[in-house]
């Protein structure tokens, strides 16, 4: 039995429609060159103003020096828009981006304190503590009391947590500190981030 022209449309476009939704969601980079999926687009000229009249995508990349050039689409609400970028320049840009991320990630470094300690380890925890913090880095000063150990009264405690804040003052800044106060012989951890990040 025939279908009308009508069903058989019905049926066709969301088929088609899907299949460009997915080929265009399955990658994490802008769709570029023959891999864009529109006969005609819109150009983003030099002066950053649209080409008035879409141009077919097959004339532009013919137009380009493909082995320097490509051609990337920036948009796809209402008429489909591409640009003509420098190869060299783009990948010049996407690792300056990358570079600038990692230097905007928080990096979070923990030093395990116990609540029974000589002035000894002390100075060399802090000696490491205090390179993370040059590096830019945040610490985590984790005071604890080792298992089977029964930790010093609450006053050492909070001697201890002075302490160490005198220690890292004049590079670091103090952002936040747990439970001290309430249960300060059992856990504590204080977080400190270097000065330059809190001003």
């Amino acid at each position: 039995m025939l279908r009308s022209p009508l069903a058989f449309r019905y049926i066709v476009r969301p088929s088609t429609r899907v299949i460009r939704q997915k080929s265009t969601a399955s990658s994490n980079r802008r769709l570029t060159n023959a891999d864009i999926p529109h006969e005609f687009v819109k150009l983003v000229q030099e002066d950053g103003k649209l080409s008035e009249q879409p141009v077919k995508l097959a004339s532009l990349l013919q137009s380009i020096n493909q082995s320097t050039y490509f051609i990337e689409l920036v948009s796809e609400q209402g008429s489909p828009i591409v640009r003509i970028k420098n190869k060299k320049e783009a990948m010049k840009q996407e690792r300056e981006m990358k570079e600038k991320k990692l230097a905007n990630r928080v990096v979070i470094k923990q030093i395990q304190v116990s609540w029974v300690i000589s002035d000894g380890d002390l100075q060399h925890k802090m000696a490491q503590a205090r390179k993370y913090i040059e590096k830019g880095d945040r610490v985590w000063v984790i005071y604890s009391s080792k298992p089977g150990q029964v930790p010093p009264p609450a006053q050492n405690c909070t001697s201890l947590v002075e302490k160490v804040h005198v220690l890292m003052d004049d590079i670091a800044s103090v952002i936040r500190v747990d439970r001290l106060g309430k249960s300060v012989t059992s856990h504590t951890t204080v977080q400190y981030a270097p000065k330059k990040q809190n001003k």
